[in-house]
């Protein structure tokens, strides 16, 4: 998935995984196709607008993101990747990262974020919610590359059921 300024312009997944149940697209497509499932989700019970005044900023000010979606006991064998770049020059970056893996579920997931030098300065406040439920694994990856003058707020949290598994590397 490829994200620019906040417009999804960019977007790979295999027939095969579509066809076992993965949703993984931006997060605006998300709440359009699938609204039920983001609703349930999307800063309800990892990271609520409540938890910070950055939190309530980006609630109220969330421009797109990332949503996967792995159904039950399904496992994806390749990595996904979402790269999100942003002009941040005197500008603002509230992307947001939403991951639901059912039971028994398996998958890596890195995601890259970068942008130029700022001439003026310019901030992120991102958040990244991860869901796991009973047994699911994940492998998740953060790599952020702002430029110079881009200041970064974000907050990563994850709710994990029993017998979860992974690694979170930021």
């Amino acid at each position: 998935l490829g994200l620019r300024d906040g417009e999804a312009v960019e977007y790979r997944l295999s027939d095969d995984l579509k066809a076992q149940g993965v949703i993984f697209t931006d997060l605006r497509t998300a709440l359009r196709d699938h609204g039920d499932l983001v609703r349930d989700y999307f800063m309800t019970r990892c990271v609520p607008a409540t938890d910070s005044k950055f939190a309530a900023l980006h609630g109220a000010f969330w421009e797109n993101g990332t949503f996967l979606y792995i159904p039950r006991g399904v496992t994806v064998e390749q990595p996904l990747r979402t790269i999100t770049q942003a002009n941040l020059s005197g500008a603002s970056n509230l992307t947001h990262t939403l991951i639901v893996m059912e039971a028994g579920s398996k998958a890596v997931y890195a995601e890259d974020f970068t942008s130029p030098d700022a001439a003026r300065q310019g901030f992120a406040t991102r958040i990244v919610e991860l869901i796991l439920k009973r047994g699911a694994s994940l492998h998740y990856v953060g790599v952020q590359r702002w430029g110079n003058g881009v200041f970064d707020y974000h907050t990563e949290r994850a709710l994990l059921d029993r017998d979860t598994s992974g690694t979170v590397q930021t």
